[in-house]
């Protein structure tokens, strides 16, 4: 989506528009009906798709004032022109996602950048999907080194790092653990608050042992309540029932019992405490007898 730049008080009207030429222009005439439409502007900027495919280059172009009664006719010319070169740098976009293999030499340098655009995020994720090999994908997620909790907060830029847990080797992406931990005991809790960050901590309980989380998975547990009855924390300990090993669950499910109230006080403790009595042990039993004794839980 492009965005409109302030308004001026010139007197004179002044259009930008996308040249189809391979070279900017200048000291050149467009020719219209009934007008002429002067570029004798250098400050042009080349414009080229996420893939780094040329397209061609925005240039100013000043309408004389002399025409200002078919600035519209003119305006609807410019406004065709730049829509039609939008779709040519789609067209060119969806072509490069769409190849059965995105290289990893086409991508270097520019993964950081891709991942927080709407349609570059999806690239590098295909990217990682297709790689030829660990090594491949190790080299594309090392552009996310130490932007961990950058992107975490990036609507985009958290599906990579979601992308990075799921196809890559633990040892290879144990920098995302290593990230979230550094801060601090609370900065697990800080990223299951987040609605994106309790995504990124659910996909790494599916796809890490609990060896390599045992770290962040203690500083979650240390405010279990609070998480069972927060919006986004509580579908992490609900998965951290469903994937938690046998430990940490055990550590759980009594910090739910000795709260039963407080949590099931709350609609997203209610959830947290339902998907904890589908857990089969001597701990579920004693949650079960204290809502039980507990009517009003």
């Amino acid at each position: 989506m492009l965005g409109g730049g302030k308004e001026t008080s010139s007197p004179t009207p002044l259009y930008t528009c996308l040249v189809t030429c391979t070279t900017p222009l200048s000291n050149t005439t467009t020719s219209m009906p009934n007008l002429c439409v002067t570029s004798n502007s250098t400050s042009v900027t080349p414009v080229s798709s996420p893939c780094g495919l040329f397209v061609g280059y925005w240039q100013p172009f000043v309408v004389p004032q002399a025409f200002s009664m078919d600035q519209s006719w003119m305006t609807s010319e410019m406004e065709n022109l730049c829509v039609a070169k939008s779709h040519q740098s789609k067209v060119a976009e969806n072509d490069c996602v769409g190849t059965s293999h995105v290289s990893w030499e086409r991508l270097q340098g520019h993964v950081w950048r891709l991942s927080r655009d709407p349609s570059g995020c999806r690239l590098i994720q295909k990217a990682l999907e297709d790689a030829r090999g660990d090594s491949e994908r190790a080299l594309i997620a090392s552009e996310l080194r130490n932007r961990v909790w950058e992107a975490l907060k990036s609507p985009h830029a958290n599906h990579v790092l979601q992308k990075c847990i799921s196809t890559m080797r633990p040892c290879d992406s144990q920098f995302i653990v290593d990230e979230l931990t550094h801060p601090g005991p609370r900065a697990a809790v800080l990223a299951a608050e987040h609605q994106y960050g309790c995504r990124i901590l659910q996909r790494l309980l599916e796809h890490f042992s609990s060896d390599r989380l045992h770290l962040l998975i203690d500083n979650l547990l240390a405010e279990a309540i609070f998480l069972c009855n927060h919006n986004y924390g509580s579908f992490l300990m609900q998965h951290l029932l469903e994937y938690g090993d046998e430990y940490h669950i055990k550590i759980l499910l009594n910090e739910l019992t000795q709260h039963a109230a407080v949590i099931a006080a709350d609609p997203c403790g209610v959830t947290v405490l339902s998907k904890a009595l589908l857990h089969p042990g001597q701990e579920q039993a004693a949650l079960a007898n204290v809502l039980a004794a507990h009517p009003s839980c």
